[in-house]
């Protein structure tokens, strides 16, 4: 909820609100295309030189001593096999996007108001991929939390000021969980498909107004494509196409406005897709990279009464996209 959406705003005030938004969210699309390329290239740049230098330097101190490479049945299959085996901690950084589009129940137009922001964080990471049962089951798991500050704008609860009219930064803090459940499929001997079954949880802490926290469940189908150019390296891509459950937002108590109320939010189709490069400095050590993107919506509440009126939560857009880099310990 914009920290205030006048419930009856007028007509001239939704223009001025209109055409500051479209300038306001065309220069912060530069700005998180800037960022964006900026992030993803330090990661891919990181993972670049460490995949490049590493196994290039190792290879010369072995020789200097007089070690000979040993040769390895079917390396490049096992690299894969051995990339999906490991617990693992990351760093991470999100470009966090969320945008409220409009409130359909007082019939007011977006945008409302508007997070962003990258907040850095954390990730503990396990996968395995081992022949129980089936050949070459799949199961993951990951947690991350991320806690930082977003920029926000929006306008006042009550009286005059359309979008943009309050810029601020506000507390966020997320918490998201991911599981996995698969079977891997091997396609030669250089890639492998992993179709799988994933679902998970989202929580946001939003540090505006009196607070505001949102959250809601997942499931969803998913394809996850590795191949192994080389010793040791693996490239990972993945998506998967869900639906969001259980949405739902928790408003605390806004002095002379509202003494806070929860509510359910409509779900939608969530889509989340990925990419990563995996590198074994060791038959147990990993160095990674990578990115994630996940998109999805939540509907606008029901209306609750507030002293003069009305409130609601409107409909909203979140796109989130994690850069991260990390360290894995194979088994």
């Amino acid at each position: 909820m914009q920290p205030g959406m006048d419930p009856n705003p007028t007509s001239a005030t939704h223009a001025d609100s209109a055409a500051t938004g479209l300038a306001l969210r065309g220069l912060e699309f530069l700005d998180w295309a800037s960022f964006m390329y900026k992030r993803v290239a330090l990661a891919v740049g990181l993972a670049s030189a460490f995949f490049g230098l590493v196994p290039l330097v190792a290879a010369a101190d072995l020789a200097g001593q007089g070690y000979q490479p040993v040769q390895v049945t079917n390396p490049v299959g096992n690299s894969i096999i051995n990339a999906n085996n490991q617990v693992g901690l990351r760093a991470t950084d999100t470009d966090f996007h969320y945008l409220e589009t409009g409130d359909p129940v007082f019939n007011a137009p977006g945008p409302l108001d508007e997070e962003r922001g990258w907040v850095p964080g954390v990730a503990l990471t396990f996968s395995a991929m081992q022949d129980v049962g089936v050949k070459n089951l799949y199961v993951s798991a990951q947690l991350g939390w991320s806690q930082g500050h977003t920029k926000y704008i929006g306008a006042p609860l009550i009286g005059g000021g359309g979008f943009g009219s309050i810029v601020a930064k506000t507390g966020a803090i997320v918490v998201d969980s991911d599981f996995r459940i698969g079977e891997g499929f091997s396609v030669g001997h250089y890639a492998m498909l992993t179709p799988y079954l994933g679902f998970g949880t989202h929580y946001w802490d939003r540090q505006v107004n009196s607070g505001e926290k949102y959250g809601h469940n997942y499931i969803g189908a998913g394809l996850m494509a590795q191949v192994s150019p080389f010793n040791a390296t693996v490239l990972t891509g993945y998506g998967l196409i869900g639906r969001t459950l259980g949405s739902h937002i928790s408003i605390a108590a806004i002095p002379t406005i509202t003494s806070g109320f929860g509510s359910s939010l409509g779900n939608s189709i969530m889509f989340k897709f990925g990419a990563s490069a995996d590198y074994a400095l060791t038959q147990q050590l990993h160095l990674s990279a990578g990115v994630d993107t996940v998109s999805y919506t939540y509907g606008a509440s029901k209306p609750v009464a507030v002293p003069g009126g009305a409130m609601n939560e409107p409909d909203s857009k979140t796109t989130n996209t994690t850069v991260n880099i990390g360290l894995g310990y194979g088994f």
